[in-house]
């Protein structure tokens, strides 16, 4: 049996769900596919409904993931430069891997150095492809940002995981092959941890491209699992990771079990009949392979998660490999399905989706359905194979093992299956009932993620019924400590989220927040000296906290033995008589007294598990910190501290104190001066902080002589100045009293601010203390020393931080960054203080001993993830760049911008891409309209300048733009800034054919639209002339064929040589007029207003038709709604030509766009005999052969009128009339030129018609008469 490996965590991206709601999604048999996000390339560019066309894909139908553009860099320690060159997938697998460790219950940091393995399952390199067209785009860490290899590499580099590091391609099998090779690893012995799963992301329109060509895409964009009407797979992307263990080490470690990987095999399908076409017999081996090796008879599979893509032949093979392995080894169909049909196929990923279903279902005991399905696929023989689909939630069974098998096939072979089995049942463990509050502690890598990490966790706690002291368990022991610390104390759920719900709004709260040290260490406690007491200090905690009552009464015991008075009345007020003076003023009340109260924080703390790393402590604050340190005992710290402040207190009224900004070196030439010989160095505090002592006059004369060099100095609030020759008077009182304590060796290092540096425990007897009266306090010699330990976590213990600066300032000296915590504050409440105290220790990152807060292990259950930060992070091209995937359509006609060449742009003009397009038929196939050129002329000119009035000159079209090759035509606008000039180009695509120019125009700079200034004529009361349908028949008849799009106008009436239609459009080209200027179909429906004028006429029996080549102005109201009304106006005529001005009106009869001098010529379209031949695309130029001049035959005149008599009596009056006169032009132009030749160097006519121009007007005006103009040319 083969070893079993356990999943402990998960993490996941699919499409168009969250991880939150993923199991709910399919619950809900929800169709999760939609398409690839418009951000990731241009749509228009790249889509195309003819999978032939080149270079694009019939479909972006996709499971899409939305905006992947973000990133949280800083999390990562990643510079913002190297993000944007790192492919999102690599980025997206940090993230991933972060959450599969945290659902784990596992701190990422305590695997720094592990034998973690990682295998991930890539194989695309779309965001490399990005920057294919712009190598200098290419940056340092492109290579690295941009490779497979690096995807798996990198998490082992972030994380520092020393186990094997991979990233296989077996395509869409990858992510179950990496699954599987983690677990070998695992089997192996080679690791006993590994993130396993694989990841595949739609960032460059390749991948569809080349299935789209491959025709493995579903024109349908879904994926028909198992239905009759399977036609190819729906791309989607997604990732996942799974973080593996050995399954013993994880049950022993008490792990959170979400799975059992009972087995897994891979194989390959080997030689076949196509390297892409499924092998049933491998599928069969593999998956008999894998049960036998897992001990797993047929019958103990609850489910099978099939590959199942939807493929016409895809589908049955699978199907059939598993009815052959299992289903007919069965008493019971076995159930199958497929995830695909709610995401689509996340190709190198799709082995991570049928996982996490698989995890879900074990975990619900419930398998979804299979969507989508209308009628099962007849090539499947489910009863034959014993198999069944679940087309509606099937729940399993309540009790016992259940078992999952999911298949993972590649489309070159690879195939791999996995075994899952649910967890083992834990045994019920009752929810533990806390007492007292429970620290609710959580962190972030900045502020902002850690506002959103509350909001988060606050909903949490309202709503996931989960146990409260598992949730503060789990935070407290299973999570990150990072940078940016919260912290709150809460005895219920709801407390907890109120607060956070305020900490996370900005307001106020009980929530503690703290930016904690990269290498804390500590803590060391600082007991404070005078002047940081207080009337009543920490008279609250007497009521409200045993420990520190209990501590007090202690200290106030010992000292009844000496004192006068109590120590608890003194904190409680009750000895302070009204009116008066203050008892504190009195140092022999007021040290004692803050003793008491430092002694009792000490033991608060130490309550809650807290105790120092080392101690010092500021002049009297000196005698708490050698009692902490165990130096002294209780009742020797107790005798210290009555007779110190005793003796003091005779010293009063002797001398007073002041602080000063400087050092101890800078003032000391001030003190060796005689008018302050009475003044004394009393304290170093800080590099520019000490403290000086001596007599009050030359203490005021001091003060105001540093006063005016802009130093500080204040006087203290001290009728004393200790630390100075006032002190001497009580040196042998004191010696002489604390003789016979017995101090001890320190069980905790003492630094002593007598000496500047660590005493041993034994030296602190009566002479020490004398020493702590009388020289000045070293407090930043000791604080230096400690600093230079590594220490930089510090908590004053007493009534006010007062020394809070000092010690910053040392830390500063020393180029340290550190902490200094408060305990109580003044007139504040004290659990207040001791909260906020304790919090900012909980959150400082020092190791903690938690069990008073949690004294029996929690569940670990799953949180809200971390809120990350994302910036955008993008790779930017240069300007040296193609931006092929940019080329967004500005306009559905002109397309998009080319990149290289300004004010240029390029689209793709075909019937099948602009169906409406298709409703424009001349002759024997789509041609693009002239009303088409126009419209291209007006969106170039407004994207160049955005304008109210449109002005367009001379627009000429060389020729005509046909849309009838198999891919239609590539077009190309130019429009000249400095002169206006615009030209439009075409030519097939992907042919390498040359450019030809279609039209000409000018775009006018400055117009004050006068053209524009005429109204709409009044529609004629009599029944109109003719109607569409009349119209549509005269068109035909002249080999014009108008679609929908292009019979705007309903009806029409002729009014001498003008004509009034009246506009009515359909709704497609209802929908397209806010993408249009001036809508061809609209625009060309007025062109076809002449086709029934000119039917009256003689010259429409001859079936001419008649096309625009040339406008002389077209003026456009860009602000105007859609027309109404258009009027044709005839201008010039000519046998073959003629000229007319439009206009269109709108409901309110004011002119949207008029176009003057229009020219139309006159083309045959229904020929008798049809020359398959394009005179658009080949421009013939007659020449004579290249020989030597040959004196002209006397016949050759006659032989030629001879010619053109025999080829009239088959053509017809036209050719008589109007070809033969042309033809004999041409030919006496060939005459005069062979005589020009002989007569070389004689003046002659000037004004003569080359024979060349004469020829290219032929061939324009007369295509069908060709062969007698082509014979003609070459016989020249």
């Amino acid at each position: 049996m083969t070893k079993r490996v356990a999943i402990i965590g998960a993490a996941h991206r699919f499409p168009g769900t969250t991880p939150e709601t993923f199991w709910q999604d399919l619950q809900a048999e929800k169709d999760l596919v939609t398409q690839v996000a418009p951000d990731r390339w241009s749509h228009d560019a790249f889509l195309h409904p003819d999978k032939r066309h080149p270079g694009t894909s019939v479909t972006f139908a996709a499971g899409s993931l939305g905006d992947i553009s973000g990133f949280d860099a800083a999390f990562f320690g990643i510079s913002p430069r190297e993000a944007a060159n790192m492919d999102p997938q690599q980025r997206m697998l940090l993230e991933l891997a972060w959450e599969a460790m945290e659902s784990a219950g596992i701190v990422p940091s305590t695997l720094r150095g592990s034998q973690c393995g990682v295998f991930v399952g890539i194989a695309s390199l779309d965001y490399s492809y990005r920057i294919a067209d712009d190598m200098g785009a290419i940056d340092a860490s492109t290579a690295t940002g941009n490779t497979s290899s690096i995807a798996s590499n990198r998490l082992s580099y972030v994380f520092d995981f020393h186990g094997p590091s991979m990233s296989l391609d077996t395509a869409c099998s990858s992510s179950m092959v990496a699954f599987h090779q983690a677990c070998q690893s695992i089997r192996s012995g080679e690791t006993t941890m590994a993130l396993a799963g694989g990841i595949s992301l739609h960032l460059h329109p390749y991948g569809f491209i080349i299935f789209s060509k491959a025709s493995m895409l579903s024109p349908t964009g879904r994926c028909q699992v198992f239905d009759e009407a399977g036609n190819g797979y729906v791309r989607s992307e997604g990732a996942g990771l799974f973080l593996l263990k050995d399954y013993d080490l994880a049950v022993a470690d008490g792990d959170n079990i979400l799975a059992v990987v009972a087995g897994s095999a891979v194989n390959t399908d080997g030689h076949k009949s196509g390297l892409t076409v499924p092998n049933p017999s491998a599928q069969v081996d593999l998956m008999r392979r894998a049960y036998e090796q897992a001990g797993i008879s047929p019958d103990e599979i609850d489910y099978l998660e099939a590959h199942g893509t939807g493929t016409a032949v895809g589908d049955p093979i699978e199907t059939h490999a598993i009815g052959e392995a299992l289903g007919k080894h069965r008493k019971t169909p076995l159930l199958i399905g497929s995830v695909k049909s709610n995401l689509g196929h996340l190709e190198t990923a799709s082995g991570v989706a049928g996982l996490a279903k698989a995890l879900y279902s074990l975990q619900h005991r419930e398998v979804p359905a299979t969507i989508g399905i209308r009628k099962l696929n007849s090539r499947i023989k489910f009863d034959e194979w014993n198999i069944s689909v679940v087309t509606k939630a099937h729940a399993l069974k309540p009790q016992g093992r259940l078992v999952i098998g999911v298949n993972s096939f590649g489309f070159g072979g690879a195939n791999a299956h996995v075994i899952l089995e649910s967890a083992p049942e834990k045994p019920a463990v009752p929810s533990h009932t806390p007492a007292e509050a429970l620290p609710i502690r959580f962190s972030a890598r900045s502020q902002e993620a850690l506002a959103e990490n509350a909001r988060a966790l606050a909903a949490h706690l309202r709503d996931s019924g989960q146990s409260f002291y598992d949730i503060a368990h789990t935070l407290f022991h299973h999570r990150e400590q990072h940078a940016y610390g919260a912290l709150c104390f809460a005895k219920t759920q709801a407390e907890a989220a109120e607060a956070l719900s305020q900490f996370a709004e900005g307001e106020e709260s009980q929530v503690t927040a703290l930016e904690r040290l990269a290498s804390p260490r500590g803590p060391v406690f600082v007991y404070d000296g005078n002047g940081c007491q207080w009337e009543t200090m920490g008279h609250d905690l007497l009521e409200s906290d045993a420990v520190f009552s209990d501590a007090i009464e202690r200290v106030d015991a010992l000292f009844q033995q000496y004192g006068d008075f109590s120590l608890r009345a003194e904190l409680a007020g009750r000895n302070q008589q009204e009116g008066a003076e203050g008892r504190f003023v009195r140092t022999e009340i007021a040290q004692p007294t803050l003793f008491a109260l430092q002694v009792a924080l000490t033991e608060w703390l130490k309550a809650q598990g807290i105790t120092p790393a080392a101690v010092f402590g500021h002049s009297v604050g000196e005698v708490a910190a050698a009692w902490a340190s165990g130096a002294l005992s209780l009742e020797d710290a107790v005798k210290v501290i009555y007779y110190r402040s005793f003796y003091q207190g005779k010293t009063r009224g002797l001398g007073e104190m002041s602080a000063v900004a400087m050092s101890a070196e800078d003032v000391a030439p001030w003190l060796e001066k005689p008018e302050f010989n009475k003044v004394s160095l009393a304290g170093i505090n800080s590099p520019k902080g000490i403290t000086l002592a001596g007599d009050r006059d030359q203490l005021g004369k001091l003060e105001a002589a540093l006063s005016t060099q802009d130093i500080f100095a204040k006087r203290l609030p001290l009728d004393y100045a200790f630390h100075s020759p006032a002190m001497d008077s009580i040196q042998a009182d004191i010696v002489a009293v604390l003789a016979d304590i017995t101090p001890q060796a320190t069980q905790i290092p003492y630094v002593s601010t007598v000496t500047g540096a660590v005493s041993e425990g034994t030296t602190l007897g009566a002479h020490y203390w004398w020493l702590n009266i009388r020289e000045p306090v070293l407090f930043d010699n000791a604080a230096t020393a400690l600093i230079e330990q590594g220490f930089n976590v510090f908590v004053e213990v007493g009534a006010h931080p007062i020394l809070r600066r000092y010690l910053n300032e040392s830390l500063r000296q020393q180029e340290r960054t550190g902490l200094v915590l408060g305990t109580i504050e003044r007139h504040k409440p004290g659990s207040e203080g001791l909260n906020r105290c304790l919090s900012q220790l909980l959150l400082s990152g020092l190791s903690m001993d938690s069990r008073r807060f949690f004294p029996v292990e929690g569940q670990r259950v799953l949180l809200p993830r971390y809120a990350w930060q994302r910036a955008h992070h993008w790779v930017q091209g240069t300007n040296d760049g193609q931006g092929l995937l940019s080329r967004n359509y500005q306009h559905p006609l002109l397309g998009y911008p080319i990149a290289q060449q300004d004010n240029t742009w390029e689209s793709q003009l075909d019937t099948k891409r602009q169906p409406w397009l298709a409703d424009h038929v001349v002759g024997e196939g789509a041609v693009f309209p002239g009303a088409g050129f126009v419209e291209l002329a007006l969106a170039a000119a407004l994207q160049q300048k955005d304008t109210p009035l449109l002005d367009i000159e001379e627009l000429e079209i060389r020729a005509p733009l046909l849309l009838d090759g198999p891919n239609g035509r590539t077009m190309r606008l130019t429009l000249s800034p400095d002169d206006g000039r615009l030209t439009i180009l075409s030519r097939e695509p992907a042919s390498g054919s040359e450019w030809q120019l279609n039209t000409v125009a000018r775009r006018m700079r400055e117009s004050r639209g006068f053209l524009l200034n005429r109204q709409a004529p009044v529609l004629p009361s009599r029944a109109p002339d003719y109607t569409l349908a009349e119209h549509l028949q005269m068109a035909e008849r002249i080999g014009l064929h108008y679609g929908p799009a292009f019979q705007a106008i309903s009806r029409g009436w002729i009014e001498g040589d003008s004509i009034v239609g009246e506009i009515c459009l359909s709704d497609d080209v209802q929908a397209q007029l806010s993408t249009l200027h001036v809508h061809p179909g609209i625009l060309d429906s007025a062109f076809q207003l002449f086709i029934p004028l000119l039917a009256k006429q003689s010259d429409f029996s001859a079936q001419l038709a008649f096309v625009p080549v040339r406008v002389g102005r077209i003026q456009v109201n860009t602000e105007a709604v859609a027309p109404v009304l258009a009027r044709a106006v005839m201008g010039k005529r000519a046998p073959h030509s003629f000229t007319a001005d439009f206009e269109l009106f709108d409901a309110a009869g004011n002119a949207v766009a008029v176009l003057s001098e229009t020219r139309f010529k006159a083309i045959r379209l229904n020929r008798a005999h049809h020359q398959h031949f394009s005179y658009l695309d080949v421009e013939l130029t007659p020449a004579p052969l290249n020989a030597a001049t040959m004196t002209l035959p006397a016949e050759a005149l006659s032989r030629l009128a001879g010619l053109s008599s025999a080829y009239a009596s088959g053509t017809g009056q036209r050719y008589a009339q109007e070809v033969a006169p042309l033809l004999d032009s041409l030919s006496e132009a060939f005459t005069q030129q062979g005589y020009a030749v002989a007569r070389e160097g004689v003046e002659g006519d000037d004004e003569q018609l080359a024979p060349e121009t004469i020829w290219q007007l032929l061939v324009q005006d007369y295509p069908d008469y060709f062969a007698p103009i082509h014979l003609v040319g070459r016989l020249g």
